[in-house]
């Protein structure tokens, strides 16, 4: 007897520590899309005041100083953003080593208090590149993770919007937003200048492209109004492509405002920030996160 019930207890045994171990999986799968979940919407915020520091500081190392007090408050926001991050790195379920967080914040803090000693152009220069290596620890951070390895279909289009192509173009509008307005403030275009702003303009265009445009003729995707929302967007980058390219990019005389042109990027700028906003719920639900 003893014999038969052997065999028989191993197997029930192995099941159940099969099972065990598929829900110990399943929940940690849980813990991690959620913890994923926290971490974007808590680098949202730094997608927004780092580009905001970047012009603020450009405006200011080029002599308005009434921006001083703007970019101190600034500063202190940003501070407070990287302490948040820091803090959910620590959590067991994190998809990303608190070194990686710690190691652009300890670049963030060199650049805050050098920069006031800095030619507007380095400043610029070396808040873009701090920038795209926080964009890259959030797209990277997003692909470790199992949420990024178990979708497909109109939800991994959706994803992809929202850890990386809308923060992406937000950026490059930004940028441009940065150039082109001291390009309108100088009143002239230098060669290199208009082939910077030839380069972003096309690489959004191309973001708008590759990613929003597919959404919008995908007949599966009718949610919460989205469709109309990614027009909208859209919409808005196309009026300040159009505005970039006639009065900077084709024009032979630059006589346009500085402040028109910053207003019609920073709506441009707002518009991709707003439909982040508008996806990220959707995303979230899509993929079953609570």
């Amino acid at each position: 007897m003893f014999l038969i019930l052997t065999p028989c207890i191993v197997i029930i045994a192995c099941a159940v520590f099969t099972m065990i171990k598929f829900w110990q999986n399943d929940n940690f799968a849980q813990l991690q899309g959620r913890w994923l979940f926290i971490f974007i919407k808590k680098s949202r915020l730094l997608m927004e005041h780092l580009p905001k520091h970047r012009g603020m500081a450009n405006a200011f190392l080029k002599g308005d100083a009434s921006f001083k007090s703007a970019l101190m408050s600034m500063g202190e926001s940003i501070d407070s953003d990287f302490d948040g991050l820091k803090k959910i790195a620590f959590l067991k379920e994190a998809a990303i080593d608190k070194k990686e967080i710690q190691k652009i914040f300890d670049e963030w803090l060199q650049l805050k208090k050098y920069f006031f000693d800095m030619p507007p152009e380095e400043s610029f220069t070396k808040h873009s590149i701090l920038i795209n290596k926080f964009l890259e620890i959030v797209e990277d951070t997003a692909e470790v993770t199992y949420v990024n390895n178990h979708i497909d279909g109109i939800e991994q289009q959706l994803f992809n919007a929202v850890v990386s192509d809308i923060p992406l173009l937000a950026e490059t509008l930004g940028r441009a937003r940065g150039l082109g307005t001291g390009v309108a403030a100088q009143a002239e275009c230098s060669v290199e200048n208009r082939i910077k702003l030839i380069y972003l303009l096309e690489k959004s265009k191309k973001l708008i492209n590759k990613s929003l445009r597919p959404l919008v003729i995908n007949d599966t995707l009718n949610t919460s109004g989205l469709k109309d929302s990614i027009n909208d967007s859209i919409g808005n980058c196309n009026e300040f492509f159009d505005m970039l390219q006639s009065t900077l990019i084709d024009a032979e005389k630059i006589d346009i405002e500085p402040g028109e042109f910053y207003q019609s990027a920073t709506g441009a700028i707002e518009s991709a920030f707003f439909l982040f906003d508008k996806m990220f719920p959707v995303v979230e639900n899509s993929l079953g996160i609570k």
